[in-house]
């Protein structure tokens, strides 16, 4: 009995496509709003812990403290000796970030907030129409920074297909602008450059180069954690640009850590499966593409979709942080600087199902880890890379990509993950479970095996 979850949902993407004239919506209303009166010039925190903004008029806005100073949160032992070790904006247990007198290690939303939108940014696409080549159309949402170079001032950034896809033009738009945040104005918009992307994952990648703007700022990449350690129940909040009003945060919990949905695709026309997480965060047209973050201010998933029905409320989607870095360094492997735009997935020429799941508590963590079994049910040709090395039955227990560490399978997902990392003439090791004996088994990665969706 096949028993993997496959939802059926009418999903609404989450970036804003507008005419020009949809003036309550549009990013540039927003930012010829902000210029009328004064703009962000830098947002920074001061010795003191404290959040400064300083605006183009010369003023300043102190928000207050949001990094705990000299032992305050650390004090009486609660988390950290006396505060000894909590002094300077630390922490006191183990030379973390401050906790706020909890046990748990987590540091304080506010400061998790302040260093995750320093790794956001607001993303603009603009398309020409052709019947009124004069008012153009724009899709709005947000990104993450990937990575980045403060000296050349370069930047690689992560954001949904959907929002930089024009499903009327059929294709990417020539036009993408990024803004950080404290910088939304429109001589602050920072150009960008499309690398590549999967409208079947949602996910696509740009690239900025030599920004003045990205030099002089206090951006930086973002933190990343695994997914597959997220659980149910944990904090997620989003960062995103609803409405395209700006950078906004709500917050909520990871409702489901992983299930598949079925929506309709970028062109609006496709049908596709995704894998997700299911989070009760709100989200809003414009979200697309933000990042999804735990109580660390760790990213866990880059939001996509929310399933809108008027009768259902905060059912939000964020794609897994795991496949998120395995697309993301698939595209930069084999798009960046290239004559190529989308990823190279390659395919053992197998069907997997998942049987046996089941639920463990783990006493040292504290939390309930779900396993199944990737079982093998079909080698699908003859010709297949797997043909004669994996049988019906077999159950897949690890996979190692070469360069990289072993992967231990305990969900299905972790296979289709690990696989992204594989490119022509790397040797895939596979260990399997065949009527209850382990082996290993290789097979080599070939060009016929790619597919480029």
């Amino acid at each position: 009995m096949k028993l993997k979850k496959l939802i059926k949902v009418s999903v609404l993407f989450l970036s804003i496509f507008l005419a020009l004239t949809f003036s309550a919506c549009s990013i540039d209303d927003f930012i010829a709003s902000t210029d009328e009166a004064k703009s962000i010039e830098k947002t920074y925190i001061n010795e003191d812990g404290e959040l400064i903004i300083e605006y183009s008029d010369k003023t300043s806005q102190n928000l207050g403290l949001v990094v705990g100073k000299d032992g305050v949160d650390g004090k009486d032992g609660t988390d950290g000796k006396d505060g000894e070790d909590g002094k300077d904006g630390q922490d006191g247990k183990d030379g973390s970030i401050i906790s706020g007198g909890s046990e748990t290690g987590s540091i304080s939303t506010s400061y998790a907030v302040a260093n995750a939108i320093q790794s956001t940014v607001l993303v603009q696409s603009a398309f020409v129409n052709e019947s009124d080549p004069a008012t153009p159309s724009y899709s709005s949402g947000a990104g993450v920074i990937y990575s980045c170079n403060k000296n050349t001032g370069d930047a690689l950034i992560i954001t949904n297909y959907h929002v930089v896809f024009g499903p009327d033009a059929g294709k990417v738009s020539d036009d993408i602008s990024v803004y950080i945040y404290g910088s939304v104005t429109t001589e602050q918009a920072i150009p960008a450059t499309y690398v590549g992307g999967t409208m079947h994952y949602d996910l696509a990648v740009l690239k900025v180069s030599s920004s003045d703007i990205i030099k002089n700022s206090e951006v930086s990449a973002v933190n990343i954690k695994d997914s597959s350690k997220v659980h149910v129940g944990d904090t997620a909040f989003a960062i995103g640009n609803p409405r395209a009003e700006g950078f906004s945060v709500t917050s909520g919990i990871v409702s489901v850590d992983s299930e598949t949905i079925e929506m309709t695709l970028a062109d609006e026309q496709t049908k596709g499966t995704m894998r997700v997480m299911r989070i009760d965060t709100p989200v809003n047209s414009g979200n697309s593409g933000g990042g999804l973050f735990d109580e660390n201010g760790n990213l866990i998933g880059i939001v996509n979709a929310k399933y809108s029905d008027s009768k259902i409320e905060n059912i939000g989607y964020a794609i897994p942080s795991s496949t998120v870095v395995a697309i993301t360094q698939n595209l930069i492997d084999n798009c960046l600087d290239k004559n190529f735009d989308t990823i190279k997935r390659p395919l053992l020429g197998i069907m997997v199902q998942v049987q046996n799941p089941y639920a463990k508590y783990n006493s040292e963590t504290g939390y309930v880890d779900l396993f199944e079994d990737s079982t093998v049910v079909e080698i699908t040709s003859e010709s297949s890379i797997a043909y004669g090395k994996l049988f019906e039955g077999d159950i897949i227990r690890g996979i190692k990509v070469s360069g990289r560490d072993n992967v231990q399978i305990t969900r299905q997902y972790q296979l289709l993950d690990a696989l992204l990392y594989a490119k022509v003439g790397d040797v895939v090791t596979l260990t399997i479970e065949r009527e209850g004996v382990i082996l290993t088994a290789y097979v080599i990665i070939t060009e016929e095996c790619i597919s480029n969706t």
